[in-house]
């Protein structure tokens, strides 16, 4: 009885030692492309908008490079890499959450502000396009806004 106790006993220690895995987060949407998986960005558009609306010259048109992208896990984290080598931490990275089948929210601990609502404006398996909107002033007294526009490939 001695040795089943002990059996039983180590059995139920080694149980409790193992960790479990959590499974990916499914796809929120079922039968809509998801936005996990590594996306290169092809173009950033920005929108330069005042008290009057859209100011002149107000749209500027960056092209990426392909060492551009943005990387969204299904754990929910993301990065973002602006440099030649991915290895390097620039703090563009935290955790995201998709909200609706047309928004998610961006959390980031080291920004100013740290959660950052986006739009997603167009979404297949191939390609992503999403925007989002920064306060801002010009010329250091004229209240306004940017908005910025990500194109991305898969």
């Amino acid at each position: 009885m001695t040795k089943i106790y002990t059996c039983f006993l180590l059995l139920a220690i080694s149980l409790a030692a193992c960790t479990r895995h959590a499974s990916p987060a499914p796809n929120p949407f079922p039968g809509k492309p998801s936005i996990v998986g590594k996306w290169t960005i092809i173009n950033v558009t920005t929108y330069a908008y005042d008290s009057a609306g859209l100011r002149n010259n107000g749209v500027q048109i960056y092209p990426g490079q392909p060492y551009y992208f943005y990387q969204f896990n299904a754990d929910k984290t993301w990065l973002e890499s602006l440099v030649p080598d991915s290895l390097s931490d620039l703090g563009i990275t935290g955790t995201y959450e998709v909200t609706s089948d047309s928004s998610f929210t961006l959390t980031n601990p080291k920004a100013i502000t740290p959660a950052m609502p986006c739009s997603i404006l167009y979404l297949s398996d191939t390609t992503f396009s999403f925007s989002h909107q920064h306060a801002t002033a010009f010329n250091g007294t004229d209240s306004g806004y940017i908005k910025y526009v990500f194109k991305l490939r898969k």
